[in-house]
Formats: structure tokens, sequence, C-alpha cells
């Protein structure tokens, strides 16, 4: 519960996803292995039941695909608001992995 609220207030979230490049590395798995079966390897690693097929898993093994930050500003007695989102986009992904294993 909040006791007070002050004039600027910023609320931030962030979303991630199970990263198969991760997934290829912590478990040795081949680099031909297509994404959909590193994730099923990852999850079933990470505790799938028939209950739960698809497990958190964690934060280490995830990628960010989306950051968004929400600001509340009073000022003078008027409340305006601001969203700003920003997102990565899956073909800067790509392109940042392709150059980072390059250097592996």
């Amino acid at each position: 519960m909040f006791k007070t609220v002050r004039n600027r207030l910023w609320a931030f979230d962030a979303e991630w996803i199970p990263d198969p490049v991760a997934g290829r590395l912590l478990y040795d798995l081949p680099d031909e292995a297509p994404d959909c079966d590193v994730l099923r390897h990852m999850w079933r690693e990470g505790g799938e039941t028939d209950e739960d097929p698809t497990p958190y898993l964690k934060t280490v093994v995830c990628r960010i695909v989306s950051v968004a930050a929400v600001e509340r500003l009073v000022s003078g007695g008027n409340m305006s608001s601001e969203v700003e989102n920003g997102k990565m986009h899956l073909q800067n992904y790509l392109e940042e992995r392709d150059r980072l294993k390059t250097r592996i």
C-alpha cells in the first residue's frame, strides 16, 4: 500500500522471453538445432509438468524484448502523463547475436 505519492512518479516494466542462444550454450546443443527444440529442452530442464509445460525460466537464460516506462508528473496542480516505450526488434537482436557469435 502506498502512503504517499510524490509529484513525480515513474513506473517501469520489462518483458523477456527464453533465449534459444542461451539454451544452446547452457545445454551444449548444436548451433543448427531448431529454436523450438531448444526451447522444449530448456522448459524440460526448467521443470516442465503436464500442468505447466512452459515453466518460468531464470532471467539469466532469457532476453529482454521490451522495456516501458510511464511517468506521472504533477506541476502547479496540473497533471500530465507521458509514455515512453522502447523495444528491441528481433532483426536487431539477430544481427547482434550473429556479430557476437563471430567473436566467440
